[in-house]
C-alpha cells in the first residue's frame, strides 16, 4: 500500500492526515529502513481541503525562540532545567515484565534476554529518545513523537522525537473537537 505525505511548498510543511490513522502520526512501513521507498511526496501549492491553519505558539509565534534565548542567558535557569531533565531521566528506560507476586503485589522483573526488545531498543536509541523528550518537556511543556507502525499495524517499529521548536498543531476540528494534524518545519524556528 502506498502512503502519501502531503507537502505544501508555500508553507514548507509536511504532514500526514491523522484522521485516517486513528489519531496517531504514523507511516506505514515494512521496516524502519525501507519506509521511504513505499511513499511518494505530493507537492501542493494550495492547502488540502479542510485545512484550518496552524495554531501560533504565542502572539508572535516565537515562544520556543524566546525560551531558548532566555534560558541561554541565565546560568541558574539552564542548570536547573538540566537538573530536571537528569532527574526525569533517572537510569533511563529498562524493559520489564509485570507479574503478580505471592502476596498479590505487582512485581517488575527486568527483561534482558528478549532479542526483539533488545533490537528495538538498539535500533531506536530509546535512551536518546527519552532524553530529547524530557528536554522539550522541561523547556516547552510539550513533546512530539512520530510513531511508525509495522505494515500490518501490530507493532511499533520506530519511535522518532520531533523537536517542539519546529512543531505546531493544526487548529482543532470544530465538529469533532480533535486536532487532526501536526506540522513540522524548519520555518517555525527562524531567528
Amino acid at each position: 500500500m502506498e502512503e502519501e505525505i502531503y507537502h505544501s511548498e508555500g508553507a514548507g510543511m509536511a504532514y500526514l492526515n491523522l484522521s485516517a490513522s486513528s489519531g496517531a502520526a504514523v507511516i506505514v512501513a515494512e521496516d524502519s529502513k525501507t519506509f521511504l521507498g513505499n511513499m511518494k511526496t505530493v507537492p501542493k501549492t494550495q492547502p488540502l481541503p479542510g485545512y484550518r491553519g496552524y495554531v501560533p505558539w504565542g502572539d508572535a509565534d516565537d515562544v520556543p525562540q524566546q525560551v531558548i534565548t532566555k534560558v541561554g542567558k541565565s546560568p541558574d535557569l539552564s542548570t536547573n532545567l538540566q537538573f530536571n531533565i537528569w532527574a526525569g531521566y533517572g537510569n533511563g528506560v529498562i524493559p520489564v515484565k509485570r507479574s503478580l507476586g505471592k502476596d498479590g503485589e505487582l512485581v517488575y522483573t527486568p527483561v534482558i534476554d528478549n532479542q526483539e526488545i533488545n533490537d528495538f531498543f538498539l535500533n531506536n536509541d530509546i535512551d536518546g529518545f527519552l532524553n530529547e523528550q524530557l528536554t522539550d518537556l522541561n523547556f516547552f511543556y510539550n513533546t512530539f513523537v512520530e510513531i511508525i507502525l509495522s505494515k500490518d499495524k501490530t507493532k511499533i517499529v520506530e519511535l522518532t522525537h520531533k523537536e517542539a521548536a519546529f512543531s505546531r498543531w493544526e487548529a482543532m476540528n470544530p465538529q469533532t473537537g480533535i486536532i487532526e494534524n501536526h506540522f513540522y518545519s524548519g520555518k517555525f524556528y527562524s531567528q
